[in-house]
């Protein structure tokens, strides 16, 4: 299976960032000691375009896993069994949909913060990550005349729509709001106290219904989240080639 997740991470700036770690680690290897059998640390000391490179490795990898973690959420949707332990747990249906879809919704704009992080280190802009905003990353002159700034705003439009759950449910214990959660609330609540509306077969086709509408909704926000990300990888490729050759010359290191 061709996953979005497996793409952004062979996505060419990755896999360059990806490749530029294995000399560092070998470094890293080849300055570890010993002391009565045990391992110690590495005496090496990384080099600024080591650690300007691994930083960007680090954060890139993280959208990477964002890209799983939605991937994820539709799988645990479409699986939902009543088992023992969620019984004893008080896990019921409406309980399993509104976890993951919030989960979904909380990764799909940590794509973003995490997009304007990897942006601000790229160009080596010096931002503290809590002012990795996006008005303060796209007004830098350098990030608006490598157009980057138009990428950035391009993810950003395909992300927006998921910041009110996220806030809703973050901040104000929001759930989903629809009528057929309700019915399902009201099933579990009664499953719960040991009473019983309607039959489970009528639950179990509702969750479905429930989780083939979610279903929808994340397709029609994965490929444009995909597009997004990976067109600002691009934008990102070129700027960090052209730091990592300011970065090889020898005199860099003793500025």
């Amino acid at each position: 299976m061709n996953r979005l997740s497996s793409q952004i991470e062979n996505h060419e700036f990755i896999k360059e960032l990806s490749h530029d770690q294995i000399r560092t680690i070998e470094k890293l290897e080849e300055g570890k000691g010993s002391k009565r059998g045990q391992m110690v640390p590495s005496s090496y000391t990384l080099s600024e375009l080591e650690q300007y490179s691994k930083s960007l490795f680090i954060w890139s990898m993280r959208i990477r896993d964002c890209f799983e973690t939605l991937e994820h959420a539709e799988v645990y949707l479409g699986s939902f069994r009543i088992n023992k332990r969620y019984e004893e747990a008080g896990i019921g249906r409406s309980h399993y949909i509104n976890y993951h879809y919030f989960n979904y919704a909380i990764t799909v704009t940590k794509v973003m913060d995490i997009a304007l992080i990897l942006t601000d280190k790229t160009f080596r802009l010096g931002n503290p990550e809590r002012l990795c905003r996006l008005e303060n990353i796209i007004e830098n002159s350098w990030v608006r005349s490598a157009g980057v700034d138009k990428l950035l705003k391009k993810l950003d439009s395909v992300v927006k729509r998921w910041r009110e759950p996220r806030h809703l449910f973050v901040h104000r214990g929001g759930r989903l709001n629809r009528e057929s959660m309700y019915i399902l609330e009201a099933y579990d609540l009664a499953a719960r106290q040991g009473e019983s509306i309607g039959s489970p077969y009528e639950a179990k086709i509702l969750y479905e219904l429930e989780v083939s509408r979610i279903s929808k909704e994340f397709k029609q926000t994965e490929m444009p989240l995909f597009n997004a990300t990976s067109d600002l990888l691009s934008g990102l490729l070129s700027i960090y080639r052209s730091w990592r050759k300011i970065l090889e010359q020898p005199s860099t290191a003793h500025e």
